[in-house]
């Protein structure tokens, strides 16, 4: 969903159940390397996301209710606290991201996952320590009217989706040969 309804509002309640499910997702070792921020339309952190946009982003994620942030906690902290495996914490991080993903979904909401935005930047401007890594963010909305929407929205709204067939992705015994399902 890129078409978002500009006047909704995330209540309390719904944020916290997003932020229930990304804490009980599961990880490496139970360490949950993950932080999240909640950027509520209007707050000083949505406009800092607003000002790290790509080109891309700049006409959709404005208008959502809230963008949450994840990070992943990629070196250990300066007490030694943490686990110092970058990839583990990536994932484990993403696993959490999908959890909020799920969560929207049953709390009747939309989301958009995106990457478009200058992770460095906005880092800084949220205060981000250096042994995390800002990783994704996803929008949380409910759609919008398409009839207020510009051209390109609905164009990129009514965009079929495409996946990569199984046999570009899932192998059996070697790499590149394609697993028969």
């Amino acid at each position: 969903v890129t078409i978002f309804d500009p006047a909704h509002e995330l209540s309390q309640g719904d944020v916290e159940r997003l932020l229930r499910a990304a804490q009980w997702s599961p990880s490496g070792g139970n360490t949950q390397p993950w932080a999240w921020f909640v950027l509520t339309r209007g707050s000083a952190g949505h406009k800092a996301m607003i000002e790290t946009l790509s080109d891309g982003n700049v006409p959709w994620v404005p208008a959502a209710s809230a963008v949450l942030v994840a990070a992943a906690q990629i070196a250990t902290d300066p007490a030694g606290n943490g686990r110092d495996r970058p990839m583990t914490a990536a994932f484990d991080t993403g696993l959490s991201m999908a959890s909020v993903l799920v969560e929207a979904t049953a709390l009747g909401l939309s989301s958009h996952p995106f990457g478009g935005f200058n992770a460095g930047e906005l880092a800084l401007a949220l205060g981000v320590p250096e042994w995390f890594q800002l990783m994704c963010s996803v929008a949380i909305v409910v759609p919008g009217d398409p009839s207020t929407a510009t051209d390109a929205l609905v164009e990129k709204e009514n965009r079929p989706r495409v996946r990569k067939p199984l046999s570009a992705f899932a192998f059996g015994d070697r790499f590149g040969e394609p697993f028969d399902t």
